[in-house]
């Protein structure tokens, strides 16, 4: 855990960097959420090394729109005592069909990132636009989206921002798509693995 690079240029790096360790040259890169934004990061700056590109529930393009109140609510929420019960009834009440077991995955895994990741990180994501950047970006991309979650409406926006992708919208899903629905999920992704960018152009 270092005490620096928690921004999505240098996850993007990470990446490359992880995919030099294992000697791929081009390679599909899969991102939820934050990860999406690493997706756009990764399309935009290292395009030579992207086969296809999967972004599921993407920040959008244009960063997010999280306030500073909003992040040492978040901060407050992660150094109590009862953290984990509160993020997990608070969560539950959000699913829309995930198990109970796979959010409390899902919580443990947020409270088991450094403040440092957290604070960094929710800046990063406010601060990240490449919106302008979009139409560059040629490498074969599918968005997924969940039509219950409040990104529905910016990744849609931001997939027809793009010259080279398609769109899958997951009804009755929120941001959780993987979760909530991972064997229609991997269904989608298999599909585009196969058959790549359908869309009306094409």
């Amino acid at each position: 855990r270092p005490v620096e690079g928690y921004n999505i240029a240098q996850y993007a790096l990470d990446v490359i960097g992880l995919a030099d360790a294992l000697g791929l040259q081009k390679f599909t890169y899969v991102g939820h959420s934050m990860g999406g934004g690493i997706g756009y990061q990764l399309g935009i700056e290292h395009a030579h090394r992207m086969d296809k590109l999967i972004l599921v529930a993407p920040i959008p393009a244009a960063g997010t729109r999280g306030t500073d109140a909003m992040l040492q609510a978040g901060i407050a929420q992660r150094k109590s005592i009862n953290a984990r019960a509160e993020m997990i009834d608070q969560r539950l009440k959000l699913r829309l069909r995930a198990s109970e077991a796979s959010v409390e995955l899902s919580v443990d895994r947020a409270l088991s990132v450094s403040d440092g990741h957290f604070r960094d990180s929710w800046h990063s994501m406010r601060d990240f636009n490449v919106v302008d950047k979009l139409p560059q970006l040629q490498t074969p991309t599918l968005i997924i989206a969940g039509a219950a979650d409040g990104l529905c409406t910016a990744n849609v926006n931001d997939w027809q921002k793009l010259p080279n992708a398609t769109l899958h919208v997951f009804s009755r899903v929120g941001h959780g798509v993987p979760r909530d629905v991972p064997d229609e999920f991997a269904v989608v992704l298999d599909d585009f693995m196969e058959h790549g960018v359908i869309n009306a152009k094409t």
